[in-house]
Parts: structure tokens; C-alpha cells; sequence
């Protein structure tokens, strides 16, 4: 199974070693793609979390630099990878799940650091837009 992961504008510092962990899971990187995208592309990516009340602040921030798309393939790669983010707020995520993503490297819901697909639906359209 395929998905994506972006790395955001906050996480690009520290890219080398979220890669690194993201291999050390077993994921396989097939491909990577440096981008910047518009607020209206930014909007329709992440448009699945809308709703969450950082959405325009999520959507500023994702468009004020570059990202790193990487389409990753494992077993159950979607809901691996969501596993191994961890909760989207990084403080929730360091008491919970210590060794994820967002507790790793995200100061806050908006700005950490890592993003994922969260259903097949949304892993295809993601790779149908970055790819």
C-alpha cells in the first residue's frame, strides 16, 4: 500500500533524521518532491481537516514555504504511518506516544512538523496531486 508523507516548513531542519525514522519503520521511499504550495492548493490538500479550528492557520503556514512530499509503500502503510505520527498535538503526542513523529519534532497542532494521509481515499488523491 502507498501513502504520503509531508514534511512541513518546521520539519525541513530536521528532514534527514525524520527520513531516518521513517526507514527505520520499514517504509520504503519511492519517491520525494520538493514543493511550495499556493494557500488554494494547500486548502485542497488538507482539506480533509477543515474542520479542526487551526484549519487557516494550518493552510498559512503549509503555503509560506516549501514541503517535502514523500510517497512511501509498506504493508498497511496508511495506518502504520498514521500510527507512528502519533496525535496531531505534539503535547498530547509526547505523553501518549513518546516515540512518534509529532512528539519528536512538532511544537504545536499546526507546526508539527510531519502530515500524513488519513484514509485511502485521501492517500490517492495526495499522490494523484504531489505525483
Amino acid at each position: 500500500q502507498r501513502t504520503v508523507a509531508i514534511i512541513k516548513p518546521d520539519g525541513l531542519s530536521s528532514k534527514q533524521k525524520i527520513m531516518e525514522r521513517i526507514q527505520s519503520k520499514e517504509f520504503k521511499v519511492l519517491q520525494e518532491r520538493t514543493l511550495q504550495l499556493t494557500k488554494d492548493q494547500a486548502k485542497d490538500l488538507f482539506e480533509s481537516q477543515k474542520d479542526c479550528e487551526d484549519f487557516d492557520k494550518l493552510v498559512t503556514w503549509i503555503s509560506s514555504s516549501e514541503i517535502c512530499a514523500l510517497l512511501l509503500e509498506k504493508e498497511d502503510a496508511i495506518d502504520e504511518f498514521k500510527f507512528f505520527l502519533g496525535p496531531r498535538n505534539p503535547k498530547k503526542a509526547k505523553k501518549k506516544k513518546p516515540a512518534s513523529l509529532h512528539a519528536l519534532f512538532g511544537t504545536d497542532s499546526v507546526h508539527n512538523a510531519v502530515d500524513g494521509s488519513d484514509s485511502v481515499e485521501h492517500a490517492e488523491k495526495t499522490i494523484r496531486f504531489l505525483f
